[in-house]
């Protein structure tokens, strides 16, 4: 069998700004179902009962990152999704919260700049933390952050959620 495109790509004339603007996470066991329209765009999340809502991560601006890159092997295709993100002012309880994140499959929504969101981890087993480090800096302007970067493997891109 083979594999058709039918549909091209055009360029967008304008301004736009790179990043994300805001992150959701919530457990992947959690999520029950995701509705889709026609267009794959997601209309719909139902959690599990008991489920608790998506919590979000505010990250230092400028450090939020989705990247997604095709992954192709002799026998199998998928795409790689990652977050990358830094977060500042470290206490106690952002500590043992990034702890709690180091060991869960996560589900994540992402806004990106221009206001869209999208749904990383759906496919697969989710995301997980694959990097955590506290870093206090050398020096006075150094920046005092935690940085996490959370990875999973996926059947596809994210799908923008309506």
């Amino acid at each position: 069998m083979s594999c058709l495109i039918n549909v091209g790509l055009t360029r967008d004339c304008g301004f736009s700004f790179g990043g994300l603007s805001a992150l959701y996470l919530l457990s992947k066991e959690e999520i029950a179902s995701v509705a889709k329209g026609t267009d794959n765009t997601i209309t719909g999340i139902t959690f599990t009962t008991g489920a608790t809502e998506m919590i979000a991560f505010e990250f230092e601006p400028n450090t939020g990152q989705l990247l997604q890159e095709l992954q192709a092997g002799s026998a199998s295709r998928f795409v790689n999704q990652t977050i990358n993100g830094q977060f500042a002012n470290l206490t106690q309880a952002k500590k043992e919260a990034l702890e709690d994140l180091a060991n869960a499959y996560v589900v994540a929504l992402v806004k990106d700049q221009a206001g869209k969101y999208w749904f990383a981890g759906e496919s697969g087993r989710g995301l997980i933390a694959t990097a955590l480090s506290i870093d206090t800096g050398l020096a006075e302007a150094d920046a005092y952050v935690a940085s996490i970067t959370l990875v999973g493997g996926a059947l596809g891109y994210a799908n923008e959620v309506s």
